[in-house]
């Protein structure tokens, strides 16, 4: 039922967005880890290409503060380079909708400092070995909390370049054990926190903000 009204809410989100003074789309790419607890698994981590793709708008606050919220399809994960352990590359792929009402402050001219909230939720989840795909989407929890910041370049009143870090703020872990050389018990129920940077480009049909 939460994960039906958070769904609900994101809907409302995206006809609000779409009625906004400067409408437009947004697409681009990201590099992503999972960040665990475990530091054996961090060392085995490698970066994860993605992309993401939405729709976004713009509200003009005052002349130098802009609201910026969009909704985008948004892939993260991880790769892991597991051959110390003559184990095969695995690579885990994670599917979010997520809304980013993110604040816009202009620095100078054509160039902008972003930061705001972004609520995630976790559409699918998928890990490629062995040259085949399966889903581990009961692997991880449906919502993800995290905060982004980054610098724009407004190229014109319709199209800019953003450059942001995502930093995740939840446990995305649901109680899954994984293994861990370092444990006596070989188990362990480790905490994962989404990290990633994204270069997106944003056109808008319409710029009044």
């Amino acid at each position: 039922m939460k994960a039906i009204r958070f769904i609900l809410g994101l809907l409302l989100i995206s006809n609000c967005i779409s009625a906004a003074p400067g409408f437009g789309v947004t697409g681009g790419v990201s590099l992503s880890k999972i960040h665990i607890s475990n530091p054996k698994w961090n060392e085995l981590s490698l970066y994860h290409l993605g992309f993401t793709l939405g729709v976004t708008s713009k509200w003009a606050l005052s002349e130098v503060v802009d609201l910026q919220p969009s909704l985008v399809f948004s892939q993260n994960g991880v790769d892991y380079d597991n051959s110390s352990y003559n184990l095969p590359r695995t690579k885990i792929t994670l599917n979010y909708l997520r809304l980013e009402p993110l604040m816009s402050v202009k620095l100078y001219e054509g160039i902008h400092f972003e930061i705001g909230p972004q609520f995630s939720y976790l559409l699918s989840a998928s890990q490629y070995v062995y040259g085949n795909s399966g889903s581990i989407s009961e692997a991880y929890k449906k919502i993800d909390l995290s905060v982004a910041a980054g610098i724009a370049f407004h190229v014109n009143e319709n199209i800019s370049i953003s450059c942001r870090y995502m930093h995740g703020l939840l446990d995305i872990n649901n109680e899954i054990e994984f293994f861990d050389p370092n444990s006596p018990y070989n188990l362990t129920i480790p905490k994962e926190y989404n990290r990633s940077f994204t270069l997106s480009v944003y056109y808008y049909f319409s710029s009044k903000g």
